[in-house]
Formats: structure tokens, sequence, C-alpha cells
């Protein structure tokens, strides 16, 4: 028993925390973006193709769409029994069969996964412009954290994304007979990288790229639109250039502070509450690299409250445990008695750890609540028995009084 005891408490160590069991939703959501269209468009030309194509497929118990401007998303339910990743397969290729606008683009077939929020979000705090800070942590802090074990990717969202705005005046282009076509044209064309092929020479071969990227403003404005003779047409001549920001559709704030976000996805096999340890490590050597004047904070872990949860488990079944104990020694009333039924069914729950380690459960709600439950139905028969133990044992001396 203390060998049973020993091998199932260093197996329990070691099983993954979870706060709920891996469960796979049998919904599928195919989503598609159709930019600049109103709801009724969207439904007329994107949503019913698609729901003509992939309403065929075998196993839908229900299908349901939401159209709205930009974008259409069709809900696909199936049977708890159905595999879904055959039918997330199928319904890609039911939907791209569809027959959909050019302006459309392609559709995308998403599971509803919980696993897929952010385990961690993270703060970059700090008194510097919100594109700089932005840049600090799309270029440094980003691709630090990725590489955490268990982390498959990390997002920015906040602050201010820097771009080249180029602004064409339209009447200057209609005097010099060119078009927004012809000015576009002329920097998709001198901005490239692409490449070129080839090269043997003697048993080696280079790899060649045609790169002709721009590094300046100053190269974007002297970019040729048009040459006729002596007479050149430069993109200045036509338009302004200069640096702005893409229009912002989020703004994130920390105390009324506003601030740049990095949320932090694990990856699918990854634990939860292993990946969140790994990156809080790896934010202490951040944090010793990182300027005076900028500071990240932990916004929400996903850890600490599955290690609450579990904690709260823990702790309800140490008590009933506890309590059940003083039940029995009450109607016993005999404490060799009970110290072996206390620690006869502690060790049993203890061994159950090991066939849950071989079938790859993790230890969350449902799996304590189990042996929680299985843990008082125990102690429940073994209370009933010892209450019936001890009505027999009165019934003796009380008869031979009577006989008496």
């Amino acid at each position: 028993m203390l060998t049973i005891a020993i091998f199932g408490y260093l197996t329990g160590s070691q099983l993954p925390i979870e706060l709920l069991p891996d469960l796979s939703y049998p919904t599928l959501t195919v989503q598609t973006g159709y930019a600049d269209a109103a709801p009724t468009s969207v439904e007329q030309f994107v949503t019913r193709p698609i729901e003509e194509s992939v309403g065929t497929i075998a196993g839908v118990r229900q299908m349901h769409s939401v159209s709205r401007a930009g974008m259409s998303e069709v809900i696909l339910e199936f049977d708890w029994s159905d595999s879904m990743d055959y039918a997330a397969m199928e319904a890609r290729d039911k939907a791209g069969l569809a027959e959909l606008p050019r302006e459309a683009e392609r559709p995308r077939v998403l599971r509803f996964d919980p696993s897929l929020d952010p385990i961690v979000r993270l703060a970059l705090l700090g008194d510097r412009p919100l594109d700089e800070m932005r840049q600090i942590a799309q270029r440094w802090l980003k691709p630090r954290l990725e590489s955490v074990p268990g982390v498959a990717a990390a997002k920015v969202r906040g602050g201010l994304d820097p771009e080249i705005q180029v602004e064409a005046n339209e009447d200057r282009l209609a005097s010099l007979g060119l078009t927004l076509d012809d000015l576009a044209q002329a920097l998709r064309q001198e901005n490239v990288n692409r490449p070129g092929g080839t090269v043997k020479d003697f048993g080696a071969v280079y790899l060649v790229r045609t790169l002709h990227e721009f590094d300046d403003l100053e190269q974007v404005k002297r970019t040729v639109i048009r040459e006729t003779g002596e007479r050149v047409v430069r993109v200045e001549d036509v338009a302004d250039v200069r640096r702005g920001h893409r229009d912002r559709v989020e703004v994130t704030r920390y105390d009324v502070q506003e601030t740049v976000e990095l949320a932090l996805h694990r990856e699918g096999s990854a634990n939860t509450v292993t990946a969140a340890r790994a990156i809080e490590r790896e934010l202490e050597r951040v944090r010793e690299e990182l300027a005076d004047d900028l500071s990240i904070i932990i916004l929400t872990d996903q850890s600490r409250y599955i290690a609450s949860a579990i904690g709260q488990v823990w702790s309800a079944a140490l008590l009933g445990g506890l309590i059940a104990m003083l039940v029995l020694y009450f109607f016993l009333r005999d404490l060799f008695a009970t110290a072996i039924v206390t620690l006869t069914i502690p060790i049993s729950v203890i061994a159950t750890f090991l066939p849950l380690e071989r079938a790859g459960v993790t230890l969350n709600i449902m799996s304590l609540g189990g042996l929680g439950a299985g843990h008082r139905d125990a102690r429940g028969q073994l209370d009933r028995r010892a209450r019936s133990d001890r009505s027999i044992s009165f019934e003796g001396p009380v008869a031979q009084g009577r006989r008496r």
C-alpha cells in the first residue's frame, strides 16, 4: 500500500492541470469577408451560395448564418459522435466550390475551441509615442515570447501602426492625363522583391532575387509615373507623400493610460499552467533588459484562475474527508478502526492517478469532482456499515437484560 501511495503521489504531481477536460465542440463556422458590402449584399452573394454548397455535408444537424456588413458567417452543428477533423476538411472543400464575387475573400473554416482564447494578456506601458511602443512590441517582445515553450503565437493589439501614405491630387492627375491606376501601378512596379531565377557556375547554384524596395520617403516621391521625351512626371508632382498611421479600429487602455497589448496563445498540445509559468520566467529576464521608462504588467492569466479553481476542489475534498472521519469516529468510537478507514480510502484515490496518467486524463474540475464523488460514496457506504454494526452491538446487552 505504501508503494502504491508513493507511485500514485509521484504520478499525480506530474499530471497536467487544466480547468476543463479536452472537449471538441461539434460546430464549424465558415467565415467569409466581403469588404465594403451591405448586409443584404453579403447575404445574397456570399451567404446563400455557401449555404447551398456546405448544406450537402453528411452529418449536419443544424445550420444557421449571420450576415453583417463586410462579413458572412455560416455555422454548422454536428452530432457529438461525428469526426470533426473529417467534417472540417469536407466543409473546407465544399466552401471552396461556392461561386463568390471576385472581391470576396477565400472562405475560412473555423472550429470553436475554448483553448483558442489567449492564456496570458500583457500590457506594455511607458511614456514613449504609441507608434514606437508598438514597434518595440512587434519587433522585440513578440519574437521573444513566441520562443517560449508552449506558446504558439503572440498577437499585438493597440498603439499606432505606422504606414506611408500617398494622397493623390485628382486635379493634377486629370490635367496630365493620368489616373489613380497609373499612380498605383508605378508604385507597385518600383517597389518589388521577388525571385529572379538561378545561376549555375562550376557546380554551384546561386539564387537571384530582384530586390528594389523603397528605403525612405524620397525614393517614393522620386518614382517616375510617366516619361515622354524630356517631360518626366513623378509621384511628388501629383501626390503628397508623408508618414502616417493606419486607421485605428481598437484602443487598449490600462488604468486610463493607453497602452500596447500582447495576447499570448498556447499550442494545441501544451498545458496552460506549464506554459504560463514558462512565460513568467521569460518575463523576468525581459524586465531586466527593458528600458527604465518601460514596464510590462500581466493583465490576465488563465493559469491563476485554474490553480484557484483546482485548489478549491482539493480543499473541498480534504474538508469533506475530515468531516467524514469525524462522523466515522462518532459511530465507531474506535480510534484504530477509524484510522484504518481514514487511510484506506485516500490511498485508493491516490492510486487512481496511475490509470489516469496512462489514459491521458488531466487534473480538472471534472476528474477531481469524479474522484471526490467516489470518495464520498465510499465513505458513505462505510458510514452506513458502521451504523449497522453499532446498532447490532446495542441489541445484545438489551436482549440479555430482558432474558434476565
